[in-house]
């Protein structure tokens, strides 16, 4: 096990110990570079220059700090990424893969000593690059005994902690209470804004601050869980999953926590103006009539004169209330002043918004597949939508998102629990009905991955449908 001392160990060389500056600009580095070389290795030999050069850089920025201290360790806890017992947010998001990998083989921390060469970086990243499951904890360990490697070292548990006694079905009711929660603080406000009663946002503000570290451990697990539960597009739970989609996509985005806290919150609170809107045009079944969209376009400036009383410190709310039905084009509602531009926010909550309002049912129509959204919001791409982020949000999701059912060309139905960053057509998958359509009990499904090709180069398994799981008599809430 770890000791965990990164950068602290004694400087027996003599030579100027790293201010913190300039340590944690090695350090990202560093990790910057152990994730190209990752994604390098898995499409490449280790011979070849990409990765090698990759590995150069790395092995630069590492001799760097190891002549001034004794070890550096890099700890993955939670799905979170820390130099010592310093949070790494930035790095996390950024290089989300590479910690999944890590997390996938049972790794909690990784030591480099002094004396490191590259050819042992080479064998551990040749080990993380990998297919899923290919590798394991014990048979990392084993492989860097046996090929005499004495100065990286894995560990299973993170050094900032001894056993962690939390189990996923613990995490799993937690996270779920959380968005429980939350949505009741939303209710909350929303009942207070009804009745005219003194607003506090605080509850809320805590809450999405909470959200906002669930994420940051574990943000595939907290996408599905706003992607797998169904509300309708009027009650609660849109604006918690517009939440956390657009917390999500700007951790992505490398928005720094203060700022991406104004977010979530933004996200949870652009739409109190719905309120203002009858129950009878917000359920109504049929196209709506001219007077009935001039009450609904109001919306916008009511909420965010709502937003102006209830946070007068915080403007970006009131902001992303206004705006967000202005589109990227500035062609919606309300009409803006001219020189107007949108802000970040707005940006960001309009595209989740409109996600999650088109794969939600509605009292008009059905949900419209996930898939088929991620069409329509590509199509909008520089008009409704702005276009960098609009991509960023579809390789975040993945064509087919966490909690999409699909079924493969063998004829396996399953449940996306993963999208593949480098092919968003080939997602990891968990089967639930195996080819003779017989339903799988939960020990029974196992993990696969549609980017699987064959000795001859051809796919293993191919999507070829989406379906409804409703109709097959599949929860999502299992699979949170």
């Amino acid at each position: 096990m770890s000791d965990g001392t990164v950068g602290s160990g004694s400087n027996s060389t003599g030579g100027v110990l790293l201010g913190r500056k300039d340590r944690l600009q090695r350090v990202r580095n560093a990790v910057r570079m152990l994730a190209v070389a990752e994604r390098e290795v898995a499409l490449y030999p280790s011979s070849h220059p990409a990765v090698l050069g990759a590995v150069r850089q790395l092995h630069d920025s590492l001799l760097y700090l190891l002549e001034r201290v004794d070890h550096v360790t890099f700890n993955v806890y939670r799905g979170i990424l820390f130099l010592e017992d310093e949070v790494m947010p930035d790095e996390t998001a950024r290089h989300h893969r590479l910690v999944e990998r890590l997390v996938e083989m049972g790794i909690g921390s990784v030591t480099f000593s002094r004396g490191l060469e590259e050819d042992e970086l080479i064998a551990f990243i040749e080990l993380l690059g990998g297919g899923e499951g290919s590798e394991s904890i014990s048979t990392v360990t084993e492989t860097l005994n046996r090929q005499g490697i004495r100065n990286l070292r894995v560990y299973e548990k993170s050094s900032l902690v001894g056993d962690d006694s939390s189990s996923e079905e613990d995490d799993s009711a937690a996270r779920k209470k959380l968005y429980s929660a939350t949505m009741d603080a939303v209710g909350a406000l929303a009942e207070s804004v009804k009745i005219g009663r003194t607003l506090d946002v605080m509850p809320a503000q805590n809450l999405v601050n909470n959200l906002l570290e669930e994420l940051l451990r574990d943000r595939a697990t907290m996408i599905a869980l706003a992607s797998m539960r169904s509300h309708d597009v009027y009650t609660l739970g849109h604006s918690v999953n517009v939440c956390i989609l657009a917390s999500a996509l700007g951790s992505l985005l490398s928005i720094s926590k203060d700022p991406l806290r104004s977010l979530g919150l933004s996200g949870l609170l652009y739409d109190l103006g719905t309120l203002r809107i009858p129950e009878s045009i917000l359920k109504k079944g049929g196209p709506l009539t001219r007077e009935e969209w001039d009450i609904v376009m109001k919306h916008s400036s009511e909420g965010a004169e709502l937003l102006k009383k209830l946070q007068p410190s915080n403007s970006a709310p009131m902001v992303v209330a206004m705006e967000h039905h202005m589109r990227y084009d500035l062609q919606g509602y309300p009409r803006p002043a001219d020189g107007k531009s949108l802000h970040l926010f707005s940006r960001i909550v309009s595209i989740c918004d409109a996600y999650d309002a088109m794969t939600t049912r509605r009292p008009f129509r059905r949900a419209i597949r996930p898939e088929q959204s991620a069409a329509i919001l590509m199509q909008g791409l520089g008009r409704a939508y702005d276009p960098g982020i609009t991509k960023a949000f579809i390789n975040m999701l993945g064509i087919y998102p966490t909690g999409a059912v699909v079924r493969l060309s063998t004829g396996e139905i399953c449940v996306v629990v993963r999208p593949n960053p480098r092919d968003l057509l080939r997602p990891r998958v968990r089967v639930v009905f195996d080819r003779g359509g017989n339903r799988l009990d939960g020990d029974q499904q196992r993990v696969i991955d549609t980017a699987q090709r064959d000795g001859e180069g051809n796919w293993k398994r191919v999507i070829v449908d989406t379906l409804d799981p409703g109709q097959l008599g599949i929860d999502m809430a299992d699979f949170v």
